[in-house]
């Protein structure tokens, strides 16, 4: 690719007596104890969103040889063979920024830049803070035939939340759920202890509760309920309707990212950045998941 490939090619990454309870003045040991509980649950509330079961990144020494094959037909640039090894250890559920890098990097060899960015932006959901992954992915989106800008106000919340694109879904969320315990720990030593430091612990807490915990929830909603597409066709007509038949709009080309709204009668209503919308072909769009 050039100057913009400063890692050393794919291959190198290659898969880790009684107590006495004593309260304040006006609390009794029944009321501190009911207290106590309600603070409980909801400390252990939020954690019930980690124990959902995530998808096994891991892979046995079987894949991780395809895997290796993989990256040696790379080197020798069979990339329609590489591209078949690493596909084949996707649809058989191996989960891995390393993997999805890779199938970028081999896409774009092929010269076929939607696949690159579909793969570069999966990737960034698993290495957010990888510095050779986000020059490609900007190095690639920079050859995008289509260059529409994001709206101001878009741009600026990016800005604004900038810790959203170098953490991952999971890291955020545990990082909201650990400041959600913290305020409620400090809320509750300053009922019982009534200083002027748990004040000011409490307050900062509470601020940077209203900072995370909102970005939280829209990076899960962003990568877990907001439906994103890439797409990998050349080029896609954009019709007014669901149908060959309807008026065609205008054509985008491959690398495009937009927000997919509905889908009928084998069609993806989309919405660009620009706000622009329209139906494109299922077959010329592949959706993030």
């Amino acid at each position: 690719m050039g100057k913009e490939y400063r890692r050393q090619e794919p291959g190198a990454r290659r898969c880790g007596g009684k107590r006495i309870i004593r309260g304040p003045s006006g609390w009794n040991r029944k009321e501190q104890f009911f207290l106590s509980l309600v603070f409980f649950f909801l400390l252990l509330a939020p954690g019930f969103w980690l124990l959902t079961p995530s998808p096994v990144s891991g892979a046995p020494s079987t894949l991780q040889d395809q895997f290796n094959q993989a990256n040696d037909a790379y080197f020798n640039r069979d990339f329609d063979k590489a591209i078949k090894l690493y596909s084949d250890l996707e649809k058989r559920g191996v989960i891995s920024g390393d993997l999805f890098y890779n199938l970028a990097n081999t896409y774009y060899r092929q010269g076929k830049v939607g696949w690159a960015v579909y793969y570069y932006l999966k990737a960034l959901r698993y290495h957010p803070r990888d510095r050779d992954l986000a020059a490609n992915h900007r190095y690639v989106t920079s050859k995008r035939v289509d260059q529409i800008e994001e709206p101001l106000l878009s741009r600026l919340s990016q800005s604004t939340f900038f810790w959203m694109d170098l953490m991952t879904n999971k890291e955020l969320l545990i990082v909201a759920v650990v400041f959600y315990w913290l305020f409620f720990i400090v809320l509750t030593l300053r009922i019982t202890r009534k200083r002027f430091v748990l004040t000011l612990m409490l307050i900062v807490l509470g601020g940077l509760n209203l900072l995370i915990l909102p970005t939280a929830v829209g990076k899960f909603y962003s990568e877990r309920l907001k439906k994103t597409g890439v797409i990998v066709a050349p080029v896609s007509a954009v019709y007014s309707e669901p149908a060959q038949g309807a008026i065609k709009l205008f054509d985008l080309h491959e690398g495009t990212v937009a927000t997919v709204i509905e889908r009928a009668n084998g069609f993806a209503k989309i919405r660009l950045a620009d706000g622009k919308r329209g139906w494109v072909s299922e077959n010329d769009l592949k959706e993030i998941s």
